[in-house]
């Protein structure tokens, strides 16, 4: 039997806050997934990104440098996304 582990990931950069965390999804070999959340700042917290909420393919046992590579390209995803809005 496999010893779960708690584990979120937060990501933080020029204004914009990316969050992989476990909810209770599980993938076909029932291992717990992660979660994205995004969120940018504003005043002084944080605004939830509308629509940037999604289960990803990754469980809570991938490894680490796999989850780093994966939050870093959803951030410059999240972060181009932004950045057209605002300018718009």
């Amino acid at each position: 039997m496999q010893t779960l582990k708690f584990i979120k990931v937060v990501y933080e950069k020029n204004g914009i806050r990316i969050q992989l965390i476990p909810i209770g999804e599980r993938n076909a070999e029932n291992m717990p997934l992660l979660r994205v959340y995004a969120y940018r700042k504003k005043n002084n917290g944080w605004e939830f990104i509308e629509n940037s909420s999604y289960c990803t393919s990754l469980t809570i046992f991938h490894k680490k440098s796999e989850i780093q590579s994966f939050i870093e390209a959803v951030y410059k995803k999240i972060e181009k996304n932004v950045l057209i809005n605002i300018l718009i």
